[in-house]
């Protein structure tokens, strides 16, 4: 099957101009605009863009931090074939210029008052762009949609941040295959609620018009207002996101019937997505990285403790295999290195030297197996595997015990440097422990855990450590661990 190389915004005015595209709150009040508009408007963007920009740009940033600005300047961009940088709106400005640097971004597109002060690329204002364009002036810009390319910078949780570059099919590809699994139609409202810069909030516009539906943008991080005051039908989550709107539920005593929830980003407790389940929310876990322009794996949406402790099938136009891996005293034969490919997958990184896709194929870096049916159980990463006295340690199976106990809303583990096995785990948990409860959960932890593989320490959950996508910097978290023993044990 192949997808369409016209404009998805396009498409959608032509199916039905009066739907609504994009819904948001502005001074309080929801405001609507419906594919015809949005398309009219962002044709005259594009038109107005591509008369502005320097002859021989090769990628454009956009740093905007008003989300619905940003969403019309990308598909404006998107209209006219640009490569565009999609440029983290929270990092300070000399890391917004090695960004560019490392993208070979040569104009910024910006709402904001002279970013790089003349020592960076050129900057086009996102005011004076909106000023001077109209819907009576357009240029043939609608043909550039199928050239048009994102650069998207990973979180780097686990490293340097790296430039991911995607051909625009490639997210149709991920748009289509995602609403073959999570149903969606016009009508239906998603919120925005994740930074566009990412590929989960990237990805929504583009399922929300390949369906017909509306982008419903968040004014706020109140998920649980602005999903419903802008009527959404569908939310996307990571771990923290959920907690809180399930904790705000209960507390008013509202129920989540009728939402669709997708979630991932990391670990998602079992007992937490069962519980938006009987809350009344179709909640669908998901394995997902921006090397493959978001989802790779998704659950059915049934809701059974069976299917949501995995993260689910792999979608339409991916595909997934585990490569056999071992180290240390003993090898595990259960799991392996995942690998992944499809119409989905990106075609390099920019900036770096580091090598992409080969033959068709990634590796992850995260390790997995696959059941009988088809569904993927991710147990950890490479990376993050560690030896302690010969023994490999895995620390999200550690992590995963501990979401399962009762009480614990938040956990991470790292290891800490250890004179006889060379290293330790340490548990970050959520909430802070005193010593009595601690001993009680590494008592538990026992009953599933060797000893070799028991925390021998807890602290309280480090939040600084989160990234502004809910991820967390594990090498944050290891130096404080490092840190705080090397001071416990000089008292």
């Amino acid at each position: 099957m192949e997808v369409t190389t016209s404009c998805l915004l396009e498409i959608g005015a032509n199916r039905d101009g009066s739907a609504d595209a994009l819904v948001w709150i502005d001074n309080g009040e929801v405001q609507a605009q419906s594919y015809d508009e949005l398309d009219g408007q962002v044709t005259a963007l594009a038109a107005e863009i591509a008369r502005r920009l320097p002859p021989g740009a090769k990628r454009v940033g956009l740093l905007v931090d008003d989300p619905v600005l940003c969403l019309r300047m990308s598909w404006a961009l998107f209209r006219i074939g640009a490569a565009v940088v999609l440029l983290n709106t929270r990092l300070p400005v000399n890391a917004l210029r090695d960004q560019c640097f490392a993208a070979s971004c040569s104009v910024v597109v910006t709402d904001r008052a002279s970013v790089f002060a003349d020592n960076g690329p050129a900057e086009l204002q996102a005011e004076d762009i909106c000023a001077t364009a109209s819907e009576g002036r357009e240029r043939d810009v609608r043909s550039g949609f199928a050239s048009a390319r994102t650069v998207l910078f990973t979180s780097g949780s686990s490293g340097v941040p790296r430039g991911v570059s995607h051909g625009i099919r490639a997210h149709v590809y991920s748009a289509v295959g995602s609403n073959t699994n999570i149903p969606l139609e016009p009508g239906d409202r998603w919120l925005l609620a994740l930074p566009q810069y990412h590929v989960s909030g990237l990805s929504i516009a583009f399922r929300c018009f390949a369906a017909g539906a509306a982008v419903a943008i968040a004014p706020s991080q109140d998920l649980f207002d602005s999903a419903r005051k802008l009527g959404a039908t569908h939310l996307s989550l990571v771990s923290t996101q959920l907690d809180r709107l399930i904790r705000r539920a209960e507390a008013e005593g509202h129920t989540l019937a009728g939402l669709t929830l997708l979630v991932g980003g990391g670990p998602i407790p079992v007992a937490m997505s069962q519980k938006a389940v009987s809350l009344g929310a179709r909640v669908y876990v998901s394995y997902g990285m921006s090397e493959m322009a978001s989802q790779i794996t998704t659950t059915d949406g049934t809701g059974s403790a069976d299917e949501l402790s995995t993260s689910g099938r792999p979608l339409p136009f991916r595909s997934v295999r585990i490569a056999a891996t071992g180290s240390g005293r003993q090898a595990d034969a259960s799991s392996g290195a995942i690998e992944v490919g499809g119409r989905t997958l990106f075609d390099g990184y920019v900036g770096v030297s580091e090598s992409g896709p080969r033959d068709g194929w990634f590796a992850t870096g995260d390790i997995g197996l696959l059941d009988e049916s088809g569904r993927l159980t991710i147990r950890g990463r490479l990376d993050r595997m560690f030896i302690s006295g010969g023994e490999n340690i895995h620390p999200e199976e550690i992590e995963r015990l501990l979401l399962q106990q009762p009480g614990v809303n938040r956990a991470a583990v790292v290891p800490v440097s250890d004179p006889e096995f060379g290293r330790r785990p340490v548990a970050f948990v959520d909430p802070v422990l005193d010593e009595a409860a601690a001993e009680r959960l590494r008592d538990t932890l026992s009953l599933r855990l060797p000893r070799y593989a028991l925390p021998v320490a807890f602290y309280p959950f480090q939040s600084d450590a989160e990234t502004s996508i809910s991820k967390l910097d594990y090498r944050k978290l290891t130096s404080w661990a490092e840190r705080h023993r090397k001071h416990a044990a000089g008292r």
